[in-house]
């Protein structure tokens, strides 16, 4: 429910893959074909992602309500991103 507040610029805290926790910075909020995506910059390091450098979740409804899983498909990760780039810059999404 954080993710899709507008309104809301507090941390996404996720959980590493050893059970710390990353503070991630919400970018922007994607819905494609393949589904609905989040960008998140994380705010603290993050080992193999440079300071520059923004991951990307697919968004969906679990046995606990909401969850994300880490995308790593080049393919999506270019459709999720070519989409946010065409909304910034007001030409057509990327389909």
């Amino acid at each position: 429910q954080q993710i899709l507040d507008e309104d809301n610029d507090d941390p996404v805290v996720l959980k590493d893959d050893k059970g710390r926790s990353v503070r991630f910075e919400q970018v922007a909020v994607i819905s494609i074909d393949e589904g609905d995506f989040v960008i998140l910059h994380p705010m603290d390091p993050l080992e193999g992602v440079g300071e520059d450098e923004a991951l990307v979740f697919q968004m969906y409804v679990g046995e606990n309500g909401e969850a994300m899983d880490y995308v790593d498909d080049d393919e999506t990760i270019d459709a999720v991103f070519a989409d946010m780039i065409g909304y910034t810059t007001g030409s057509e999404p990327a389909v």
